[in-house]
């Protein structure tokens, strides 16, 4: 059988790099046992062949499409997931924000806050002031206590 060897479409093996041997078979065989080669091994040298070269280079260079399209996927994938935990991020804050322990939060400020009105209320119709105008209060007085010793200081030294 000269010629090439034709394996699949994109890959032929020459004819230089084949090797025949033909043998006689061992085994039942009939009247023509053992007188004829009727036995046939093909070979070829699988790491010296030049005809992968052409085929592995296509391969190759399938591959590196493949690992291009990959890694475009892969940078999709990263770009959805960033958008997706970013919607999520956004969902939780708005229902932290207008959820209902924020709205419950909120309820108990004001209410704090009406009881804060009430009680100062309660204490002007008493005649309490607030803290703030005892403060200013005390403060004038110890104004006038300042303002008054340095008036007797200088009284005293007016006499001496």
């Amino acid at each position: 059988m000269p010629g090439p060897l034709t394996v699949t479409a994109g890959i032929v093996v020459p004819e230089a790099e084949l090797q025949w041997r033909f043998s006689r078979s061992s085994g039942p065989g009939g009247q023509s046992v053992n007188t004829t080669d009727s036995r046939v091994e093909l070979s070829f040298d699988l790491a010296a062949t030049q005809a992968l070269d052409e085929t592995l280079k296509a391969y190759e260079a399938d591959i590196a499409k493949l690992q291009a399209k990959l890694r475009e996927a892969r940078a999709r994938q990263n770009a959805i997931q960033s958008r997706f935990d970013s919607a999520i991020t956004r969902a939780k804050a708005r229902e932290i924000m207008h959820g209902s322990r924020t709205q419950a939060a909120f309820s108990k400020f004001e209410l704090l806050e009406r009881r804060a009105d009430l009680a100062e209320g309660r204490a002007e119709a008493l005649g309490i002031g607030s803290l703030e105008d005892e403060i200013h209060e005390l403060r004038a007085a110890e104004a006038v206590d300042r303002e008054l010793e340095a008036m007797k200081a200088a009284l005293k030294a007016r006499v001496n």
